[in-house]
């Protein structure tokens, strides 16, 4: 087990502010709420995306070949 994500050890608490920040990063949000079987629920929300269709791959260098 890695001893640095024990929970003996306490921990720095940042996880849950980085995930609000990436969450919110990406127009989404979290929530928190009591869970049924005790303990937290942490709910994300996250809007819905389109594939992006007219994306293009940027442009490769030329290969020796065609030079």
């Amino acid at each position: 087990m890695d001893e640095s994500r024990s929970r003996d050890s306490g921990g720095s608490g940042l996880g849950l502010a980085i995930v609000a920040e990436v969450v919110a990063a990406h127009g989404g949000s979290v929530r928190t709420t009591e869970s049924d079987l005790g303990g937290a629920l942490f709910t994300i929300e996250l809007p819905p995306t389109v594939p992006d269709q007219g994306r293009q791959t940027p442009a490769q260098p030329p290969s020796a070949s065609s030079r």
